[in-house]
């Protein structure tokens, strides 16, 4: 699948064509930019990396008149929603798109462009492969020596929750990914109690779960005597990694005792090895420090990490992982504050205008749809653009609505209203950036099309 496309890209480099990367902002997309930009380099090849935060038409006019004659353009992680914007450009550009989200059957693809997807091979791009995933094949078809790139790919797949398989693990040419890292002692791969950040306190661990509501510490505390657990070592309180299998296996049972799912608790851990930093050794962990980098605009921090940088990136880090948090809390409470939810018969729909960021609320989305009171239909987030357009943010908890193909529905309902609009994501997770004036139409229609979807499938 890879190995034209790396072909092309270093016959691109011979003839010393410059390179210019634009990649997503988020987890996948800053580690697919610096698994190619580290590729390149190791062949001496210049580059240079832009992060973006979508791509519309007006963003794809506006490159192609800005960089002008023999360049080589790679779009990772994004462009699949707007191939047919590109036969506008100018034909000395050469253009590849290394992109793993939805793609319209039929498309025809402009002469100058090289489209590497993964659904042209019939492999879902939702769940075995995501762009840093293509990114990484690339390169290791580019030279050998790039399979230590492996680790940042499963970083980028976890952000992009492809973690679909049974107990969270990685699938398809995912796992192929997961194989390579365990082989050359990147990544451990086991099955663990799983909660977020376990590099803090077991109490801290618990409390933050919200698995279960304890009123004060002293529940909380009595819930651990009673699994058997020592919240201290001498006089230094034990963090959750300390904890032995046995253990995890006492809080786990406790846990399903007060109605827990098991699903909820024992997946797949990817522990990356070598890492220097506790906090970063869970790949999942280390795929939400760089949603915060990607959304915070320091994506130059999240790629300096995946780099290998740990001064001056993790000193950064730490301020913008605290402002993250206070952002989700502040956003999380104005989302479930009233009459900020409005529940259609079909959907849910989160109009966060007057306070969610466009780079939040797809986060935000996503984190209500795995609560319980919003798990029986899927999720429709709205937030502010500029321009007088809004970004949608269409999320869906699998576990209750696997039925719904979100990117096929927004493509649908959005083409009939506003046409040459990107629509882009997966069966679970899809988005478009729309004109504000047409908002109350398309959530109708989003509203009826699913209705007339689950009839079809009732």
């Amino acid at each position: 699948m890879c190995n034209q496309t790396a072909r092309s890209l270093l016959s691109k480099a011979y003839n010393l064509f410059p390179f210019l990367i634009f990649s997503h902002y988020d987890p996948d997309g800053l580690t697919a930019a610096t698994i190619l930009g580290t590729a390149l380099a190791r062949e001496k090849i210049p580059y240079q990396i832009q992060i973006l935060k979508h791509l519309e038409y007006s963003a794809l006019e506006k490159i192609n008149r800005i960089n002008q004659g023999e360049i080589t353009v790679i779009f990772l992680d994004l462009g699949s929603g707007v191939i047919d914007g590109f036969s506008n450009w100018d034909e000395k550009k050469s253009v590849f798109i290394i992109d793993h989200h939805y793609l319209e059957e039929n498309i025809q693809i402009p002469k100058h462009v090289e489209l590497l997807n993964p659904h042209i091979y019939s492999i879902d791009g939702s769940s075995e492969i995501s762009g840093s995933g293509i990114a990484y094949l690339i390169a290791k078809e580019m030279n050998p020596r790039n399979i230590d790139q492996a680790k940042l790919a499963i970083i980028g797949a976890l952000g992009d929750y492809q973690d679909k398989g049974e107990k969270s693990s990685l699938l398809g040419l995912n796992k192929q990914i997961v194989n390579d890292a365990i082989k050359t002692n990147q990544i451990n791969e086991t099955e663990a109690v799983w909660f977020f950040d376990r590099s803090r306190s077991i109490k801290s661990v618990l409390w933050s779960s919200r698995l279960i509501e304890f009123n004060n510490e002293i529940e909380l505390e009595s819930f651990l005597e009673d699994s058997g657990i020592q919240l201290y070592d001498k006089d230094r309180e034990r963090i959750f990694y300390d904890l032995s299998y046995d253990e995890c296996k006492n809080i786990a049972s406790k846990l399903i005792e007060y109605g827990v799912e098991q699903r909820e608790i024992i997946k797949t851990d990817y522990r990356l090895l070598n890492e220097e930093i506790v906090e970063l050794e869970d790949a999942r962990v280390f795929a939400t420090r760089l949603n915060a980098c990607g959304r915070l605009d320091r994506a130059d921090i999240g790629i300096a990490l995946c780099s290998g940088d740990r001064s001056t990136a993790l000193r950064e880090l730490k301020q913008i992982i605290k402002e993250d948090r206070k952002i989700i809390s502040e956003n999380l409470q104005f989302a479930k504050s009233e009459g900020n939810i409005t529940e259609k018969t079909a959907l849910y729909v989160l109009d966060g205008r007057p306070k969610i960021n466009e780079k939040f609320i797809g986060r935000i989305t996503s984190m209500l749809s795995y609560q319980k009171e919003f798990k029986l239909k899927p999720i429709l987030g709205i937030a502010k653009t500029s321009n007088e357009r809004v970004k949608l943010s269409f999320r869906n908890n699998t576990n209750q609505n696997a039925n719904f193909d979100l990117v096929s529905i927004l493509k649908e309902v959005i083409s009939n209203i506003e046409p040459n609009t990107e629509v882009g994501g997966h069966s679970d997770a899809a988005g478009a950036i729309v004109s504000e004036n047409k908002i109350d139409e398309i959530v109708w229609e989003i509203n009826e099309t699913i209705m007339k979807v689950r009839n079809q499938n009732d």
